[in-house]
C-alpha cells in the first residue's frame, strides 16, 4: 500500500515563519520498517507553511491509501489544518505521532480528521496499522492506538520500545532529498545513534515520554558499535558531498564502554569532523581527548541559567556551577570549541536571574551561544508547574513567550533575549579590569539593565531588525556560498577545513 508521511518543519517566531528542513531519524525509520515489509512510502517535507490548493495538489499526486502526520508541539495547528483538507480530499485513513501526539494523546485524537493516535515509537505500530487497513481489517486494538470504535472512544496499552535497536533496518536515508536539508547546505549530516535519555530534567520531554512505556528502565539504548559504524557507511554513501557529522545523540558519551569502542572505530573507519552533545558533569580530559583524536570540532553543552538555584530546584539539572566552568576550561584547554544552550524566563526567573546567566557565560567563554525564551512543553514537569501558578497565557502552542509571570514583563524578557550575547561581551570586557573598577562597572551596569526607565521595547525593536540583517546575511550565504560560509564558520569554531 501507499503510505504518505506528512513532516511539517519550520520555524514560528515573532518575525514571522522561518524555513527550516532538516531530517528526521524517526520518519527514516518509519519509513525503513515500512518499505521492508513492501509498503510504498513517500515523504510530504513541508519547510514552510503550505497553502490548502498546494496541499491538495501533492496529496493527489501521491495517491495515498493512508496518510501518517509527525508532529510536534508548535506545528500542531498546522497538523489540524493539514488534517482538515485531507479529509475534504478524500476519506483516507489518518494517524498522527510523534512528541506530541505521544504526550498529548487525548487532543490529539479530539483533533477533527484525525482518525488514530500513535503512542510511542512507531515503527511497530504503523507496521501493524499498515497491515490492517491493506487487508480490511479491524486495527482499532492495535498496541500503542488511541482511536474511536463505534461512537466509543478506544485506548490501547502503549507498546513496549524496542529494547535492541539493532533489529531495526537502517533509516531509509532515500526518504529525504539531501539538497533540500539546511545542514546539508552546509555537506553536514544528522545523525542519532541512541534513543533517550535517563536524566529528568523538567523542561525536556524525556521525562514524560519514559513514563508512557512499559518497558521504562531500558528507555535509553544505542546502536551497537559495529552497527552504528554501518549506519554512518551507509549514511555516506547516500550522500557522496558528506564531509561533516553532526551527532544528535543527548549525550554521545553517555556509557563509556560503548563509547570507547565506537570512537575506536570512528576514528579508523570513518574519521569525518563532527560534532555532538554533552552534559557537564560527565566531562574529562578523558572524554574531550577522544573526541578530539576521532575529529570532533564543536561541543554542545547545556548551561540553561547561570541561577543555581533554579537549575537545582527547577530545572532538576544538579550539575554545579564548578561542573560547568570545570568542563567548559577542559575543553578549552584541549582547545576545543564549545556551544552553550542557554534559556531565559524559566518559571521563578527575573533579570537578576538572567543577568546571573550572561555572567556565567562569560566566564565560560563559549565560542557559540544559544539563547531560547523558555516553552513550558505539554507532558513535561515545568508545563504542570506554570499552569498550576496560572502563569501560561494560552494553549495555541504558536506563542513567543506562553509564560508570563510577575516579576519579569515581557518587554524586559524581549530585551535580555535580544541583547544576551553582546551583554557577555560586555561582561567578558568588565572581567578584565582591576577588581575595584570591575566592581564599579559591574554596578553601573547592572544599575541601568535594572532601571524602569530604560526602554527596552524600543531597543529590542531596534535589535531585532539589526538581527534579521545578520540572519538574512548568513542564509543568503549559505545558499549561495556555502564554501566561504563554511570557512568562515570554522573559523570562529577553530576548526582547520578538510
Amino acid at each position: 500500500m501507499r503510505v504518505l508521511l506528512v513532516y511539517p518543519d519550520f520555524l514560528e517566531s515573532k518575525g514571522g515563519t522561518a524555513q527550516h528542513g532538516s531530517y528526521s531519524e524517526g520518519l527514516a525509520s518509519l519509513s525503513a520498517v515500512l518499505k521492508s515489509q513492501g509498503h510504498q512510502v513517500a515523504l510530504m517535507h513541508l519547510t514552510r507553511p503550505a497553502h490548502e490548493r498546494e496541499y491538495l495538489a501533492e496529496l493527489a499526486s501521491y495517491q495515498p491509501d493512508l496518510v501518517g502526520f509527525n508532529s510536534r508541539t508548535s506545528v500542531f495547528p498546522y497538523v489540524r489544518q493539514y488534517a482538515l483538507w485531507t479529509k475534504q480530499y478524500d476519506d483516507i485513513p489518518t494517524v498522527c505521532g510523534g512528541y506530541h501526539a505521544t504526550l498529548v494523546p487525548q487532543e490529539t485524537l479530539d483533533t477533527p480528521g484525525i482518525d488514530a493516535v500513535c503512542i510511542g515509537e512507531g515503527e511497530h505500530i504503523l507496521a501493524g496499522l499498515c497491515r490492517a487497513v491493506e487487508q480490511g481489517e479491524d486495527w482499532s486494538q492495535l498496541p500503542g492506538v488511541w482511536t474511536r470504535c463505534g461512537g466509543q472512544m478506544v485506548r490501547n496499552p502503549v507498546a513496549p520500545l524496542v529494547e535492541d535497536l539493532d533489529t531495526l533496518p537502517l533509516p531509509d536515508f532515500s526518504l529525504f532529498d539531501y539538497r533540500r536539508l539546511a545542514a546539508s547546505q552546509m555537506s553536514t549530516a544528522l545523525v542519532m545513534l541512541s534513543r533517550g535519555c535517563p536524566y529528568n530534567c523538567a523542561y525536556c520531554c524525556n521525562h514524560g515520554l519514559r513514563k508512557v512505556y512499559p518497558n521504562p528502565a531500558r528507555y535509553t539504548r544505542f546502536r551497537s558499535p559495529e552497527r552504528s559504524i554501518v549506519y554512518l557507511e551507509q549514511l555516506r554513501t547516500s550522500y557522496p558531498g558528506l564531509r561533516y557529522l553532526n551527532f544528535m545523540d543527548d549525550i554521545l558519551p553517555l556509557n563509556r564502554e560503548w563509547f570507547s569502542d565506537f570512537i575506536s572505530r570512528y576514528r579508523r573507519e570513518v574519521g569525518l569532523p563532527f560534532s555532538c552533545r554533552l552534559r557537564a558533569n560527565l566531562v574529562d580530559r578523558d572524554v574531550v581527548c577522544a573526541l578530539k583524536e576521532a575529529g570532533c570540532y564543536l561541543v554542545h553543552m547545556g548551561v540553561e541559567t547561570g541561577d543555581e538555584e533554579l537549575r537545582r530546584a527547577v530545572l532538576n539539572r544538579p550539575i554545579s556551577q564548578e561542573q560547568l566552568v570545570k568542563a567548559f576550561d577542559t575543553c578549552r584547554d584541549l582547545d576545543m570549541s564549545t556551544l552553550a544552550y542557554n534559556m531565559i524566563n524559566l518559571p521563578g526567573e527575573t533579570v537578576n536571574s538572567t543577568l546571573s546567566t550572561i555572567r556565567l557565560n562569560a566566564r565560560l567563554r563559549p565560542q557559540r551561544m544559544v539563547v531560547s525564551i523558555f516553552y513550558p512543553y505539554p507532558g513535561t514537569d515545568l508545563h504542570r508547574l506554570s499552569w498550576e501558578r496560572g502563569w501560561l497565557s494560552g494553549s495555541d502552542y504558536q506563542s513567543d513567550m506562553p509564560l508570563k509571570q510577575p516579576g519579569y514583563g515581557s518587554a524586559q524578557v524581549w530585551f535580555m533575549h535580544r541583547y544576551f550575547k553582546s551583554l557577555v561581551r560586555v561582561y567578558q570586557l568588565l572581567y578584565r579590569l582591576p577588581h575595584p573598577a570591575q566592581r564599579a562597572c559591574r554596578g553601573a551596569l547592572e544599575a541601568v539593565l535594572c532601571s524602569p526607565l530604560l526602554p527596552r521595547r524600543s531597543l529590542a525593536v531596534a535589535a531585532d531588525a539589526i538581527i534579521a540583517v545578520g540572519v538574512g546575511l548568513k542564509r543568503f550565504l549559505m545558499k549561495h556560498f556555502p564554501a566561504f560560509y563554511l570557512r568562515l564558520r570554522d573559523r570562529v569554531v577553530g576548526r582547520v577545513p578538510v
